[in-house]
């Protein structure tokens, strides 16, 4: 019995997180992103409502997607802050992520590739351009289909088509006019929400994204238009900022996504002016 369990390995996700804590001892600069856990406290209203629950009895095991409560608390969330209309039927709680990457896999396969939503978005304020605008002419590969959400319904319960794409069927090349040796320097700025728990305060996070933007940490890649064209960024070290004496009209720009009718999603634009250089994105009107 002994030599099996010399053979078991742990979940590579613990073994990075084992891995950093020894690191961390000789270095307080490493910071492990394995676990997906902050790097702050629990903020204390959340401890208190997990001490509440335990005296409350909720000690024990929950069978099915989750606790009903839960789920329509999340549904609710959604609906509020995110413009996604989602029955708590179609939600599903697990015990971290292992248990919900192994349900996706059997749900969907092995050979699939999956798409995890960003948790928010920033706040863009103003955009001051440092770089003279200049274009350029390329030609880019592209696939001309995409897969539906019908299809993945299909695939998950068994029926339809396999979910890929075949891309010397799909392939095609387009022509592409890009902005030439960007430098942008880009004001953004958070709110606190009636949601933000007693101990949060905009310093707090703040500090988190000053350091973190120090070490160039991110979570994904920032880009330009898309990845194919990736941005790098630092913080921006104070003082004024040289941008160029261009003033044009720049005509409509996409804004965002107005996500209200899951069914029908749709683009917003504003009339974008830039002004000496500079692009007011707070105070511009939007189209829908």
């Amino acid at each position: 019995m002994n030599c099996v369990i010399d053979k078991m390995t742990s979940p590579r996700s613990l073994l990075m997180i084992q891995r950093a804590k020894e690191l961390q001892k000789s270095d307080s600069s490493y910071i492990s992103l394995a676990g997906g856990e902050p790097d702050f406290d629990t903020p204390a209203a959340v401890t208190e409502a997990a001490i509440a629950s335990l005296r409350r009895g909720n000690t024990h095991y929950v069978v099915g997607p989750g606790i009903p409560e839960l789920r329509q608390a999340i549904a609710g969330h959604l609906a509020a802050f995110r413009g996604m209309r989602v029955d708590p039927e179609n939600i599903l709680i697990g015990a971290g992520t292992d248990f919900l990457y192994n349900l996706l896999i059997q749900l969907l396969g092995r050979e699939k590739v999956y798409a995890v939503e960003e948790p928010g978005y920033g706040k863009i304020r103003k955009i001051y351009v440092m770089n003279p605008i200049r274009f350029t002419n390329i030609r880019r590969n592209e696939v001309k289909s995409k897969i539906l959400c019908s299809d993945v319904r299909s695939a998950m319960q068994g029926t339809g088509k396999e979910l890929y794409l075949a891309t010397p069927q799909q392939i095609v090349q387009r022509a592409a006019m890009v902005l030439q040796d960007v430098h942008y320097v880009i004001e953004a700025e958070f709110e606190m929400t009636d949601r933000a728990a007693p101990s949060d305060n905009p310093g707090k996070f703040q500090d988190i994204v000053t350091r973190r933007m120090s070490r160039g940490q991110c979570f994904h890649t920032p880009y330009f238009g898309c990845r194919e064209f990736p941005a790098a960024f630092r913080a921006w070290p104070g003082g004024p900022i040289p941008t160029i004496e261009e003033t044009r009209d720049l005509g409509f720009m996409l804004y965002d996504f107005n996500y209200t009718d899951p069914q029908n999603i749709t683009p917003m634009y504003f009339h974008a002016k830039l002004e000496h250089g500079v692009l007011n994105v707070a105070d511009c009107e939007v189209y829908r």
